[in-house]
């Protein structure tokens, strides 16, 4: 099974290597739509 690299440990490991700009832009999208979801669940419940 392959397993994902990690950014720890590896001084070797240079993410422009490994990624793409276009992966890097689908992540940060990702981020923000988990955060956008985080913040309205926070809004919806805090008490």
């Amino acid at each position: 099974k392959e397993r994902e690299l990690s950014f720890y440990g590896a001084e070797d490991f240079i993410p422009l290597d490994e990624y793409t700009a276009e992966e890097a832009l689908q992540a940060i999208e990702d981020a923000k739509f988990v955060v956008e979801v985080v913040r309205r669940a926070y809004d919806r419940f805090r008490v």
